[in-house]
């Protein structure tokens, strides 16, 4: 962690700025990882408000912050599952959208929104027609046989 906030700060004490939110997000699930949760979610809050700038085009990393933005609160948790599905779709990230959509069904699952979830799933699964021995896809089908 400590190699990654050393790079982060001299790439941008020298005025760098590409790929800074994917670098940030990563450290800040690193720091999730380790326990620091308020600092993650310090970074990601910043991270989140840098590529909602106006302005700002680096966003092929934005689907997965927000999914690290989850902090605990069900509701918080909706609103960032509906955030990093909305931006995976419009960037057509089917990899995002299948890891988002499949955590968003966990979610509904364990609030008893069974068909709700399944709903959500079933569709981005069916997209896919390769690729089935990834783990995400694993995941998916796993989770969507038990929807059922």
């Amino acid at each position: 962690m400590v190699l990654l906030e050393r790079g982060l700060a001299v790439w941008e004490e020298g005025g760098g700025r590409v790929t800074n939110p994917y670098y940030k997000s990563v450290l800040a699930e690193g720091l999730a990882q380790l326990g620091d949760l308020d600092r993650a979610l310090d970074l990601i809050d910043e991270v989140l408000a840098q590529a909602e700038r106006p302005g700002w085009e680096e966003r092929w990393y934005y689907a997965e912050t927000w999914l690290l933005a989850l902090n605990g609160d069900p509701t918080e948790a909706e609103r960032a599952y509906r955030a990093s599905l909305d931006w995976a779709r419009q960037q057509r990230a089917k990899s995002w959208e299948l890891r988002t959509a499949t955590s968003y069904a966990r979610l509904m699952r364990d609030q008893g929104r069974v068909s709700e979830g399944h709903q959500l799933l079933a569709p981005v699964y069916g997209w896919f027609t390769e690729g089935f021995d990834t783990a995400d896809l694993k995941e998916a089908k796993g989770l969507l046989n038990g929807l059922r």
